[in-house]
C-alpha cells in the first residue's frame, strides 16, 4: 500500500510548479527555431556508466539535511522528452556502456530495466562497457537479443568462433539517418576488459583502436556520411587545476575556441586521437572514467560523462549548399552543452547536486537547494517510468529494510586501511575460518554513508556477485604474491596480516602474521600451508592476480557463499559500526616504511 500512497504524492507534486526555480540553461543554447538560412543542425545525446542505478539516488544536504535525489530514469527521462519535443526527428542517442554493476535494482533484473528504458525512449545505439562482462556470456547475449537498437563493438575478436561479429545485434560501425543527414558512428570498448576479465572470457582478445577507426571511417564516408562519430567505452582526464576544473563541471555551452584544460594519454587514447588524419572522426563520445569532458583534440569534440549523475548533448551544424539540384550538407560545427545535472533540486550557485560528504574538501560555493528548469521546462520526475518498473521498484524499498546503524562516515581507501575495508576483511577471515583474508579496495565501490544500514546500501559497496573462495599457499608463496601485487595505486587490505610498504614507491617489503592480536605479530613459517580467503574474481586470476597465476598453480579452492550475504548476516548481528573500531592505530596492519 505504501508504494502506491507514494506514487500517488509524486505523481501530484509534479503538477505543482515550485515558487522558486532557477533557470540552468540561461545561456543560448541550440533550437531549431534558431537556425539561419542554408543551416541544419541535429542533437546528439550523450549518456553512459549507469552502473545498475536505475531509480534516483537519495542524498541529503549535510547542512541542512534536505532531501534530494540524483540520477535515476525518471528524470533523465524528463529532459530526453523535452529533448524529444525540441529536435523531432533531428535526434540521436549514443550511450558508451556500463549499463550493469552498481545499482540491485540493474542486478536483480539482469540488465533488462535498462534495455527496456532503452528500447522505449528509441535510443540509437551503445557499446559494451567492461562491467557487462562481470556476468556470464548469457547475461550479454540477452541484453543484446532483446536491445531494438544498435551493439556496436569492433574491438573484440573471438578466437575460438573465429570473427568479430558473434553477439546478438552486434556491428563494428553503421550509418544512422538523422533527420536529412547521414551520421556515421563506429562502436569500441576499452581494451582493459582483457586485464579485468582474462580468466573469466578466455577467447576473447580485445584490438587496440586506430586501425580499426580508420578502416571504419573510410567505409562509412563511402555510404555517405556527413559527419562520423566514434563512440567508446573509455574516456578522456581533462583538468589540472581548480579553476578550471570549477568551469568544467557547470553546466554551459562548450565551443571548440573556449579554453581547453590538458588531457591525460590515459589507455593511449589522446595519442589516438591526434594521430588521426583530420576529418576521419567528428567526434568521440566515452565514458568509464566517470569524469565530465567537454574538449577538442585534434578538431574532435570529445564529450564524456560523469556516470548517471550527468549528460551532455552535441549539436552538429551542418551547411546545406544546393549544386546540380542536389543538397549537400558540409559540417560547419559542434557545440556541446553539459554536464548537464540529473537532479530533483540543485546547488544554486554550484549547479550540480553531487553528494557532499565533508564541506572540508570543497573550495567553491555550494549555494541552497533549489527547483530548476532546463530549456525553460521544469525538471521533475516522470513518474510513468516508476510505475513501468513498478514490480523493481517495490522490490527497491524492501532491500532499504534497516538492520543496523552507522554514525559515521566509513571511506575506502587505496593506500591507507580503512575501518570499512577492516571490518570487511575481518568478517570474511571469521566466516571462512581461513588463516588470513586480502581484498582489493577496488571491490568496494562507495563510501558507507551515516545513517540506517540496510541490504541495499551493503550491495551498492560490492555489486559484482563476488563469491568468498579459500586457497592455500605455503609462507613462501604468500611473500612472493605480496611483491607481485603491489603497485603505485594500491594495497592490499587485509586480516591476520601486518604488511609493510616502502613509501617512495610503493614496493613490497615484508609481512607479519598474527591470530587475534595485531600486538602479538609473529614471523611467517616460509614452508607451511595456510588458507587464505578472499573473492572469486581474484583468485580466478584478474587484475593484479594474473602476475600471481604465472609462477602459481590454484590449490584447495573452495567457494561458498556471496561476499554481499556474508557481510549482511554479520552486520545485522553488529547491529552499529564505530567510527575507528576496526582500526588500531597504533599497531597498523599496513606499515609504510623509508
Amino acid at each position: 500500500m505504501n508504494q502506491y500512497i507514494l506514487l500517488i504524492f509524486l505523481t501530484l507534486i509534479t503538477f505543482i510548479i515550485p515558487l522558486e526555480t532557477i533557470n540552468i540553461s540561461n545561456y543560448d543554447y541550440p533550437h531549431p527555431n534558431k537556425e539561419e538560412e542554408n543551416e541544419y543542425t541535429i542533437s546528439v545525446i550523450n549518456t553512459g556508466d549507469f552502473h545498475g542505478y536505475f531509480f534516483a539516488k537519495e542524498h541529503k544536504d549535510i547542512r541542512t539535511h534536505e532531501s534530494y535525489n540524483q540520477g535515476g530514469a525518471e528524470l533523465l527521462s524528463t529532459y530526453i522528452n523535452i529533448l524529444k519535443e525540441e529536435w523531432k526527428e533531428k535526434i540521436m542517442w549514443l550511450d558508451a556502456g556500463d549499463i550493469s554493476s552498481g545499482g540491485l535494482e540493474g542486478r536483480l533484473s539482469e540488465g533488462q530495466i535498462f534495455i527496456d528504458f532503452f528500447n522505449y525512449h528509441n535510443l540509437t545505439a551503445m557499446t559494451l562497457g567492461n562491467h557487462e562482462f562481470n556476468y556470464n556470456r548469457e547475461y550479454i547475449h540477452q541484453l543484446m537479443r532483446t536491445s531494438k537498437f544498435d551493439f556496436l563493438i569492433g574491438n573484440i575478436y573471438n578466437k575460438t568462433a573465429g570473427k568479430k561479429l558473434f553477439l546478438p545485434n552486434q556491428k563494428i560501425s553503421n550509418i544512422y539517418q538523422i533527420g536529412e543527414v547521414k551520421i556515421g558512428v563506429i562502436g569500441l570498448t576499452t581494451v582493459k576488459i582483457y586485464h579485468q576479465h582474462h580468466y573469466d572470457f578466455p577467447e576473447l582478445e580485445f584490438y587496440d583502436y586506430r586501425d580499426i577507426i580508420l578502416e571504419e571511417s573510410s567505409k562509412l564516408k563511402n555510404l555517405g556520411a556527413n559527419a562520423i562519430i566514434l563512440l567508446g567505452h573509455f574516456g578522456l582526464k581533462c583538468y589540472n587545476n581548480l579553476k578550471l576544473y570549477e568551469d568544467k563541471e557547470k553546466l554551459k555551452l562548450r565551443k571548440k575556441s573556449d579554453i581547453q584544460c590538458p588531457c591525460e594519454n590515459y589507455e593511449n587514447l589522446k595519442s589516438v586521437l591526434e594521430s588521426l588524419p583530420e576529418g576521419t572522426i567528428d567526434a568521440f563520445i566515452g565514458g568509464h572514467l566517470h569524469m565530465n569532458t567537454h574538449h577538442w583534440i585534434n578538431n574532435i569534440a570529445c564529450s564524456t560523462t560523469n556516470g548517471s549523475n550527468y549528460f551532455n548533448v552535441l549539436y552538429f551544424k551542418f551547411d546545406k549548399n544546393k549544386q546540380n539540384n542536389k543538397i549537400n550538407y558540409i559540417l560547419k560545427d559542434i557545440q556541446i552543452e553539459g554536464p548537464i545535472p540529473i537532479c530533483s533540486k540543485i546547488y544554486d550557485k554550484a549547479l550540480h547536486c553531487n553528494l557532499i560528504e565533508n564541506l572540508k574538501e570543497i573550495n567553491y560555493t555550494l549555494g541552497k537547494l533549489t527547483y530548476f528548469t532546463f530549456h525553460n521546462q521544469l525538471i521533475k520526475s516522470d513518474i510513468s517510468i516508476i510505475k513501468r518498473n513498478n514490480h523493481w521498484h517495490d522490490l527497491i524499498i524492501e532491500s532499504k529494510k534497516t538492520i543496523g546503524y552507522n554514525y559515521f562516515l566509513q571511506k575506502r581507501n587505496f593506500k591507507q586501511e580503512s575501518n570499512l575495508l577492516n571490518l570487511i576483511v575481518d568478517i570474511l577471515k571469521n566466516y571462512s575460518k581461513a588463516d588470513f583474508s586480502i581484498l582489493n579496495a577496488n571491490n568496494i565501490r562507495k563510501n558507507l554513508q551515516p545513517g540506517v544500514i540496510n541490504y541495499l546500501n551493503l550491495y551498492q559497496l560490492s555489486p559484482f556477485d563476488n563469491l568468498l573462495c579459500t586457497f592455500e599457499m605455503t609462507g613462501e608463496e604468500i611473500i612472493k604474491m605480496f611483491g607481485d601485487l603491489a603497485n603505485d595505486k594500491m594495497v592490499y587490505m587485509v586480516s591476520g596480516l601486518k604488511t609493510y610498504y616502502t613509501k617512495s614507491d610503493n614496493k613490497f617489503v615484508k609481512l607479519l602474521i598474527y591470530d587475534n592480536d595485531i600486538t602479538k605479530c609473529k614471523e611467517i613459517d616460509m614452508n607451511k600451508n595456510y588458507i587464505i580467503a578472499t573473492y572469486d574474481y581474484l583468485i580466478d586470476g584478474n587484475m593484479e592476480f594474473q602476475k600471481v597465476f604465472k609462477w602459481y598453480k590454484r590449490r584447495k579452492v573452495k567457494c561458498s557463499k556471496l561476499g554481499t550475504e556474508i557481510i549482511y548476516e554479520a552486520i545485522k548481528k553488529i547491529k552499529y559500526i564505530g567510527k575507528d573500531k576496526y582500526i588500531n592505530k597504533t599497531n597498523p596492519r599496513i606499515n609504510w616504511i623509508d
